[in-house]
């Protein structure tokens, strides 16, 4: 079983994904996949867009809309 797989069980949150949340807290609500990803300069899209499925399976964000037009949402505690 992979890291990822046994996190996605547990709903242990890596130290990238908690500096999202730190992110949503500390400057907006709503964010666009784009606001994210210049977050992280040396991480993929693609890695960007796993640790957003995990969150939002953990219940701490949500997604809005579809394509280019979503959005992020951060979930209150």
């Amino acid at each position: 079983e992979t890291v990822r797989a046994q996190k996605k069980k547990t709903g242990a949150i890596s130290e990238r994904q908690n500096k999202i949340l730190s992110y949503f807290k500390e400057n907006k609500k709503v964010l666009k996949l784009a606001d994210l990803v210049a977050l992280f300069p040396d991480i993929t899209e693609k890695t960007v867009r796993n640790d957003l499925l995990l969150l939002i399976q953990n219940g701490k964000i949500s997604r809005r809309g579809v394509g280019n037009g979503s959005h992020y949402q951060f979930l209150e505690e």
